[in-house]
């Protein structure tokens, strides 16, 4: 993922360059770079990186192959390769394809070329048909319940937590890049038939993830939509460039200083340590059977549920669950990410061992029913499907959101 980010921010600056003055594509560059998703999953082994990069490499070859005819030998191959990659690689990077077929099919420009592209869309979709059902099989077997109902306010925010993780109460900030971006996007396509492939990926990849959340499908996540990010940085790096220059330099000069500044700022958040969340709880006694208690700012239990699976013993399925009156547990535990709240756990003497890492509190309790009142209030239960504690009763995901 460190390459693919690396190789990531390269090619933006490319595809910017047949478009943009160079230090215009070199924002785009810096903004890809130094973005929050893009930082975020270029540290790990999960492939989105390598999605975005499909999606930009897709980009670029379209447009080579447009301006330098077809190519000859391995390298007529060059394009259905790429599509093969990034389908098997992201099934969202089909939604660039789609924002490539509406590129071709709207521009009159396009009528020599464009039977021999799609079929090479096409050849390289067949691996993908060949996997389709496994990839029907993981669909139906993740959990997305996560990504909640439809929201409007999450739609506004989708280009604006692409760059940063700065969470907004307000949805100034967001709704003006959500603008800029369709403002950069309607000027590309106003300028060329390159500007308006750029616009469209950019643009389209949202619209339908959008919809498609409008109509029940829980997929609408920043992660989902990191294809369409270089495309938005790129409309962004447009902006200025019709600005006097007197303008546009200092504009760019400020924008890249604001993201980098803010990405920087975001990885001196030190990272939570699940790993050694996960050995505490086991050193402490956990087994299967004992639900956990989540108390203080979690925001939701989905924060901490899936790292906690990956490190703990066997990888166990976690859910919420809420406790059962009358039913005991052989025991229960307390994770709070709050020095504060560990602090008041146990002056309420009801810790048998505790233990800390990091800012992170980890207590064994002494109790053998889950508390409900106090500071355990406002706590989410966690708890193994498989082998749920009598004292807990699972709740349906779906009712959790």
């Amino acid at each position: 993922s460190v390459i693919a980010g690396a190789l990531l921010a390269g090619v933006t600056v490319l595809v910017a360059k047949r478009l943009l003055p160079l230090w215009a594509s070199v924002v785009a560059g810096i903004l890809v770079a130094c973005g929050w998703q893009f930082v975020m999953h270029g540290r790990e082994l999960r492939a989105y990186e390598l999605f975005a990069l499909a999606a930009v490499v897709f980009a670029w070859v379209l447009l080579h192959e447009r301006a330098a005819g077809p190519f000859r030998g391995l390298r007529r191959h060059g394009l259905a390769f790429v599509v093969a990659c990034g389908s098997l690689t992201n099934y969202f990077f089909l939604l660039s394809v789609v924002a490539a077929l509406v590129w071709l099919w709207t521009g009159g420009e396009h009528r020599d070329v464009r039977a021999r592209i799609a079929r090479q869309i096409a050849i390289g979709l067949v691996p993908l048909l060949i996997w389709s059902p496994i990839l029907v099989h993981q669909y139906l077997g993740q959990r997305f319940s996560w990504i909640g109902p439809f929201s409007l306010h999450g739609v506004v925010d989708s280009y604006w937590e692409l760059f940063t993780n700065n969470v907004q109460t307000s949805v100034l900030l967001p709704l003006l890049v959500l603008l800029a971006v369709i403002g950069g996007c309607l000027l590309l396509a106003r300028a060329s038939a390159e500007g308006r492939l750029v616009a469209l990926l950019a643009v389209v990849p949202v619209a339908i993830v959008a919809l498609a959340w409008l109509g029940g499908a829980h997929v609408f996540d920043p992660r989902n939509l990191i294809g369409a990010g270089p495309f938005a940085a790129i409309a962004l790096a447009g902006i200025p460039t019709r600005l006097p220059r007197s303008l546009a330099y200092p504009v760019a000069a400020a924008a890249s200083v604001a993201i980098t500044i803010a990405a920087a700022n975001a990885e001196a958040t030190p990272p939570t340590p699940y790993d050694k969340i996960g050995n505490l709880l086991v050193s402490a006694g956990w087994k299967p059977a004992d639900p956990i208690l989540l108390v203080g700012n979690f925001g939701d239990f989905f924060a901490y549920r899936s790292p906690l699976e990956w490190y703990l013993p066997n990888q166990p399925v976690l859910t919420l669950g809420e406790a059962e009156r009358g039913r005991t547990c052989g025991a229960i535990f307390v994770v709070t990410p709050s020095t504060r709240i560990g602090a008041d756990v146990v002056r309420s003497g009801l810790v048998a061992t505790h233990a800390s890492v990091g800012h992170v509190f980890v207590a064994r309790l002494t109790l053998r029913h889950v508390p409900q009142h106090g500071l355990w209030a406002y706590g989410h239960v966690l708890a193994v499907r498989e082998q749920r504690s009598a004292c807990v009763r699972l709740i349906p995901e779906a009712s959790t959101v």
